[in-house]
């Protein structure tokens, strides 16, 4: 079915047993001298098991090259470690990658041990706001040689193949970018002398480790930021690199990039038009990456020629086996593109976790299987219910499972309703199909009780009944133009169209108010496609939308979007567009007929409206059988939003901790 995806391939004189390579993550596992964990082992051999042709670890090449927490290639017993990493992954026919990585000015003193990051201008990253250190002719030097001496380093201790970071922002494309490199010397003013220090670097390693020695280049197709450097820029790189690497591997933008580069906004392989606008102007192997997480769009790109290998790294995260279970039609966990566990994560200096697999990180301390079965009882039918009856139920209990509903999914069925976010679904799907394959009893419409409980006496119960929305105490709260936002967001026809044809008030300003304005503004522009969306935003043009929805959102803390991480800027740019009025410092005193009453900064005034929406939050549902379970002594774990307002990634971790209770 997919052909070209498990053919094997060569880079330079490493033969590759399919065309899938896992891409570089930094994951924050290693330990305080750089080396290789028992943590970070058993996660590379987990998808090293699970079918990838290579994978990719990154580490700095000296001590101004990266965080504390960063893998290092200048130091002997961090090489060593390397050496057995790479010696483990030779079981699974799995090869290693080290990519030499160099923060630039993406770091802090802080982060950097106390040292200043270097970048070739003294201008501050968007992302880190420290002001780094202009790299003199020394510095340069110096650098170059580290580069060299990492790739030395790693063909000696038996690494397969060597990548050269030159993207995301990163030190060497810094160099690249007129934004970053204001130098006046020969490595600045113009695209020839910028290019020179990365060439430089590239040349030095192809000296230091012969010809026949893999070396790989990874770059962003452009920066996509305004006045930044394009894909002709790159085309023009690439052709140049060609005389010292052996493969290219094209990514996006850069982190601080305001379009979308991983996240759920980007259609998946939507970035192939940047590896095969390189690939058509070189005569070595391309790497595409990006959103590389549907086979069928993966193959497509290998067959068409937009390139010769895929990247893929977050899908990873959430399946280790998900190349072998491409290769065998098998189901896949997920990927969902929220950035939560990954990207947003490390961006912040804290270890990778997944937020839709609670494993991740944890491979070295998994679920084993009891010995002595249980009688095992799930109340409730949300990430976290499904996520404790599939752990439990593979851990050799037996497993029922109960909601009060007529589906599963709880919150993420109303989760999955704004726009790019619909795929959320795929998540309950693959869940359901898997609690099927592991003959999990599944009751639905049912509320445990007293009764219950009496009925069936589990040996132990997870409950995971989940949150109701708050409905605040302020007066007019129950009249009967004053709705929830999740009534909103399973709206019919008829109350969108109501909607619509009036003024809407949404209280509460965190990700579900602003998602719910996102979902009501946008009912209209169904037709309105990512891919367009995403290529206006690259070439810095969006044309203005004027929503025909009446919004306000009112806030009473001073920001809102609490909870939306590194979405927030992309959300609200679109609020901004269709025109919703966003509101902080204002809180609601009561709400009338026909307007509500605010203290705006301390200013009271009235805003008419049609219509309220309540987007204040939730918290635990009122009925749950924990006292029932107490009462007959049966031992129980609260976890997800039963217990407080959680993030899918907090509840599914939650559910993987209350199973080894059991």
């Amino acid at each position: 079915m997919h052909h070209y995806l498990f053919e094997s391939g060569k880079i330079n004189q490493l033969e590759l047993k399919n065309r899938y390579i896992m891409s570089a993550m930094h994951l924050g596992y290693c330990d305080e001298n750089g080396c290789i964990t028992a943590k970070d082992m058993a996660f590379y051999l987990a998808r090293a098991k699970g079918g990838v042709s290579a994978v990719t670890l990154v580490a700095a090449v000296n001590k101004n090259g990266g965080p504390l927490g960063m893998h290092r290639l200048y130091e002997e017993p961090a090489m060593k470690s390397i050496e057995t990493l790479r010696n483990a992954l030779y079981e699974y026919n799995c090869n290693l990658i080290v990519q030499l990585f160099h923060c630039g000015r993406n770091g802090t003193t802080e982060s950097l041990g106390g040292l200043t990051p270097m970048a070739p201008s003294p201008i501050e990253s968007k992302i880190y706001r420290t002001m780094p250190k202009e790299m003199s002719l020394k510095d340069i030097q110096e650098t170059t040689t580290s580069f060299a001496q990492s790739a030395l380093s790693c063909k000696n201790h038996g690494v397969d193949a060597v990548e050269i970071s030159c993207s995301a922002g990163y030190l060497l494309s810094e160099f690249l970018s007129p934004l970053t490199n204001m130098r006046k010397d020969q490595y600045g003013q113009s695209n020839e002398n910028r290019m020179r220090f990365p060439l430089e670097v590239m040349s030095a390693i192809r000296s230091a480790v012969g010809p026949n020695y893999p070396v790989i280049l990874r770059i962003s197709g452009a920066d996509m930021l305004p006045d930044g450097y394009c894909i002709e820029d790159m085309k023009t790189f690439s052709k140049a690199a060609e005389t010292y690497i052996d493969c290219i591997n094209v990514t996006g933008g850069w982190h601080e990039s305001p379009v979308p580069q991983i996240s759920y906004h980007v259609p998946k392989g939507f970035y192939t038009f940047l590896s095969q606008s390189i690939k058509n102007v070189v005569t070595v192997p391309v790497i595409a990456s990006n959103r590389l997480n549907d086979a069928s769009i993966s193959e497509k790109a290998l067959k068409e020629g937009y390139a010769d290998f895929i990247g893929i790294a977050r899908c990873l995260l959430t399946d280790p086996e998900y190349v072998n279970k491409v290769k065998d039609n098998q189901p896949v966990r997920p990927c969902q593109a929220c950035n939560k566990g990954c990207i947003e994560r490390i961006l912040r200096y804290e270890e990778v976790k997944c937020s839709f697999n609670p494993k991740t990180g944890k491979e070295h301390q998994p679920i084993l299987n009891s010995k002595d079965p249980k009688s095992v009882l799930i109340v409730g039918g949300g990430p976290g219910g499904l996520e404790a009856a599939l752990l439990a139920s593979k851990s050799g209990h037996k497993v029922t499972l109960c909601t009060n509903s007529t589906l599963l999914g709880g919150r993420m069925i109303s989760a999955s309703k704004p726009p790019y976010k619909e795929h959320f679904l795929d998540y309950i799907s693959f869940m359901k199909e898997e609690l099927k394959k592991l003959h999990v009893q599944i009751h639905y419409n049912t509320e445990v009780n007293a009764t219950y409980i009496d009925n069936n006496n589990p040996d132990f119960v997870i409950v995971a009944t989940g949150g109701e929305p708050i409905i605040p105490p302020i007066q007019g709260i129950h009249l009967p133009h004053v709705i929830t936002a999740e009534e909103v967001l399973f709206a019919n026809s008829e109350m969108l169209r109501k909607l619509k044809g009036g003024k809407n008030i949404i209280i509460g300003g965190g990700a579900v108010g602003l998602e719910t304005a996102h979902f009501l503004s946008s009912a209209l522009f169904l037709d309105q496609n990512q891919t367009s969306f995403l290529l206006q935003y690259a070439s810095n043009y969006r044309k203005s939308i004027i929503s025909p929805i009446n919004i306000s959102v009112v806030e009473m803390l001073p920001k809102v979007g609490n909870g939306l991480g590194g979405m927030k800027h992309i959300l609200l740019k679109e609020l901004k567009e269709y025109g919703i009025e966003i509101l902080t410092h204002t809180k609601v005193l009561s709400i009338n007929q026909n307007d509500i009453l605010v203290t705006e900064k301390g200013e009271e005034k009235k805003m008419p409206c049609d219509h309220v929406i309540l987007a204040i939050g939730y918290k635990p549902q009122k009925n749950t059988p924990i006292f029932d379970l107490e009462n007959k002594s049966i031992p129980y774990v609260v976890i997800g939003d039963a217990v407080k307002s959680r993030s899918i990634m907090e509840a599914l971790s939650e559910a993987y901790d209350a199973v080894q209770k059991i």
